[in-house]
């Protein structure tokens, strides 16, 4: 059997059960960030663009152009607003 009067050391098996220091990060709580995430919705990011969107018009893009456009090309002009006053002005 095993020998119990010694306290079991990191790897030891005492009473049929292997015995194993917790390292920090490995724990159950830690590697269940897919459930914890949130994820975006497709309705919320509508709203994003929507909101980028306006953000463009105001800032002097052409309403008809700036509906054309998809989501990275967007960003990218909002990116540098500064730029873009001036290439509309």
């Amino acid at each position: 059997m095993f020998d119990t009067s010694a306290p079991p050391n990191q790897g030891d098996c005492a009473f049929g059960i292997l015995i194993v220091e917790a390292i920090m990060g490995t724990e159950w709580k830690y590697n269940r960030k897919h459930l914890r995430r949130l994820k975006k919705s497709p309705g919320e990011r509508r709203q994003r663009e929507d909101t980028q969107r306006r953000r463009l018009v105001d800032l002097g893009v052409d309403p008809a152009k700036a509906k054309r456009m998809n989501g990275p090309e967007i960003r990218t002009l909002l990116r540098r607003p500064a730029r873009l006053t001036k290439k509309t002005a």
